[in-house]
């Protein structure tokens, strides 16, 4: 993963809206040095990342290497030192537990968990490629092509629908957590936020919950229960932000841009029948947005056809009304000769 952007956590139990910071401060030192060897396995080659509550290295692993493999190069996610010991081995803990259950394309590949000096950290694949935050960035504020911001919602709406199938919720999805990979496929990162759409379920234990405010539903704001729509509201803020090239509702969480009264407007590049779709999907309220993210997926892509569907058959439909009319009026074939004959008859000449 050779993307500079990561997860920002904020807890859900906290009252700090505010993202996590993604950058080391004065005072703290990375978890690992770059260039170390850790549980006699990882050479760490750099430093990734830097995201609220972990680092990200690139290493090299020696098993692999060993073993003939052609691309020994795995991602090591490490706690920080500013988050607490437990929370950080938590955090862990349920990211390798989440991604046990999920297996899809588009949702990152988890290896294993190690250990080094009494340090839990986890090995990741490698996606070679940058963040959607990244792209948006190199777009300067114009917004993606049509074309790919189809093909990014397109494998976006699968990921987001396999963890939803196995009864979960990611509940941060950002531009942050999607990487592009140079290849083409796509990557949901960060698994160690998801929420569990089942009371019962051990995943759904506070307080390792997290979520960005900017785009988070105001139901995940406020700490109400999981459920599919919290991930379609994110999922139509990134579409937003890719179509527009800026947020829907200028960066603001979704709680204070409903207490201000902000609404989104239309971007240019979506017809009138596909910004229905996509502004039901943006709705502070969960009840008014899709049901599931295969529905407001397939209903965005199907409304971008029917207005000129809806065109087209009221010209054929006007086209056939107007044929009726001017056949009615013109009356059968041979109608009007026929009459003229019946009438010279009826008056024989000279009478």
């Amino acid at each position: 993963m050779e993307a500079r952007d990561s997860a920002a956590v904020v807890p859900l139990k906290s009252r700090n809206d505010k993202r996590s910071s993604s950058s080391l401060t004065r005072s703290e030192k990375l978890p690992f040095a770059v260039g170390a060897l850790i549980a006699g396995r990882f050479r760490l080659c750099s430093l990734l990342a830097v995201g609220g509550t972990s680092c990200l290295y690139r290493a090299w692993d020696q098993y692999a290497a060993s073993a003939g493999l052609n691309d020994p190069s795995v991602v090591i996610k490490v706690p920080r030192r500013v988050v607490e010991a437990d929370c950080g081995t938590d955090l862990i803990f349920r990211e390798v537990a989440v991604s046990r259950r999920i297996r899809h394309s588009g949702v990152i590949s988890i290896f294993d968990l190690h250990q080094h000096h009494g340090r839990f950290f986890l090995t990741q694949e490698l996606i070679r490629g940058e963040s959607l935050r990244e792209r948006l960035d190199r777009a300067g504020g114009r917004g993606l092509p049509y074309s790919a911001c189809m093909a990014i919602g397109r494998q976006l709406a699968a990921a987001i629908g396999s963890l939803h199938a196995a009864g979960l919720v990611h509940s941060d999805i950002k531009p942050g957590n999607v990487l592009l990979g140079r290849d083409g496929r796509l990557c949901l990162i960060d698994l160690a936020t998801a929420r569990s759409t089942a009371s019962a379920d051990d995943i759904a234990a506070p307080p390792f919950h997290g979520f960005s405010p900017a785009y988070a539903s105001p139901q995940t704001l406020g700490d109400e229960p999981a459920r599919p729509a919290d991930d379609v509201y994110s999922l139509a803020c990134l579409l937003y932000e890719q179509l527009a090239g800026y947020h829907p509702f200028a960066g603001i969480d979704a709680r204070r841009a409903r207490a201000e009264g902000h609404t989104a407007r239309r971007p240019p590049a979506v017809g009138h029948c596909q910004w229905r779709v996509l502004r039901r999907a943006l709705a502070f309220k969960a009840e008014r947005r899709p049901a599931s993210v295969e529905r407001f997926w397939r209903t965005f892509v199907g409304a971008r056809y029917l207005a000129p569907l809806i065109v087209l058959t009221l010209v054929l439909a006007t086209a056939a009304l107007f044929g009726l009319a001017t056949a009615n009026q013109a009356g059968p074939p041979g109608l009007a000769a026929s009459t003229h004959l019946a009438i010279n008859s009826s008056f024989p000449e000279g009478r």
